[in-house]
């Protein structure tokens, strides 16, 4: 499993583009779960911001830079997560806590120099795997050990980054596994359906 310091060495030494490919997977394992039906029907401009950043991060880990409009989908993200309220019902707490990731990392592809801000969002990545994991156990479901896979993942993407559609790829599957944590520790009520 490679550590955060380790990810941030090997990534500090590729190029802007290189570290943008592989900060951006991150949007893609942590934020790719607005597709929850219990997101849908509530949340329309959290919901709105996290398909945003997502399909910006799909595009910048293929390519390398940043797309038309990443500015408007920035202001975007943190509009949503103005109006939110992270002492709220469960749910949307859970929605700023990511509103809030995403504004870290696309903070970091804007500059995609300060290996200090990088740390800090490998570091936030395990803090939400390891939280993950653990209302997983919670809700009494059998989940892959997201901590773990978070390690592998990223530790296989630093030493791939010529290989953008795998690595979207690797970080489309842990998603899926993330999302399904998510969907099955909310209940209807926690996430305002009545």
């Amino acid at each position: 499993m490679a550590g955060v310091s380790q990810v941030v060495a090997q990534i500090s030494q590729l190029d802007a583009a290189g570290r943008r490919k592989a900060a951006s997977l991150l949007v893609i394992r942590y934020c790719s779960f607005h597709g929850d039906p219990k997101f849908l029907r509530w949340f329309g401009n959290a919901r709105i911001a996290l398909s945003g950043a997502v399909d910006a991060a799909i595009s910048i880990a293929q390519e390398g830079s940043l797309p038309e409009g990443f500015e408007t989908i920035r202001d975007t993200i943190v509009s949503a997560l103005e109006g939110c309220d992270p002492d709220g019902p469960p749910f949307e707490a859970e929605i700023a806590d990511h509103l809030n990731f995403a504004s870290e990392v696309f903070d970091y592809l804007a500059d995609p120099e300060d290996s200090g801000m990088l740390a800090g969002v490998y570091e936030r990545a395990d803090e939400l795997a390891e939280a993950h994991q653990e209302m997983g156990e919670e809700a009494e479901r059998s989940v892959v050990d997201l901590y773990s896979l978070e390690g592998e993942t990223r530790g296989t993407d630093a030493l791939a980054g010529d290989l953008p559609d795998e690595a979207v790829a690797r970080s489309q599957a842990f998603a899926h596994s993330y999302a399904e944590v998510i969907e099955h520790y909310y209940s209807d009520e926690d996430a305002g359906i009545r």
